[in-house]
């Protein structure tokens, strides 16, 4: 009897320590799986529409997202706002034209590596938004 009732005492003790490991295997592997996929808080929202980008150091940027990692946020199809300075006697008429990246005098390409620590937030942008208005405006102007 006295067997039995030692045995059945390891038995039950054993139930919390396999829990505990496989408690322990399962946060491990959700932390495996955080980090190796970047913490992509871009992917909840469609990459396929385009979002405006603030960085930290002022700079606005209008694409779409196609792919991000752990370190950087990849940008196509961008534009940016450019303010332009009209004559005039009081000098206050400022003008906001959209500028399609690749148009500079270095011709980049419509690709932009973002690193995510220039990143303060993002927001989507609705189809009919004046930005939005602005470059379909310019797109059918480039055809």
């Amino acid at each position: 009897m006295r067997f039995n009732s030692s045995s059945q005492k390891i038995k039950t003790k054993k139930w919390p320590i396999l829990i505990a490991i496989i408690l322990v295997i399962l946060a491990s592997l959700f932390f495996v799986f955080q980090y190796t996929s970047g913490g992509n808080y871009f992917s909840n929202t469609s990459t396929l529409e385009r979002k405006a980008i603030f960085l930290t150091n002022g700079q606005v940027y209008f694409g779409e997202i196609e792919k991000e990692n752990d370190k950087y946020v990849v940008l196509t199809d961008i534009y940016y706002l450019k303010t332009q300075e009209q004559l005039s006697a009081s000098n206050t008429d400022k003008k906001i034209a959209i500028i399609k990246l690749g148009e500079e005098i270095h011709g980049p390409e419509d690709q932009m590596y973002i690193n995510r620590d220039q990143i303060l937030f993002f927001e989507p942008m609705r189809k009919d938004s004046k930005i939005n208005e602005a470059i379909n405006k310019y797109l059918a102007e480039k055809k």
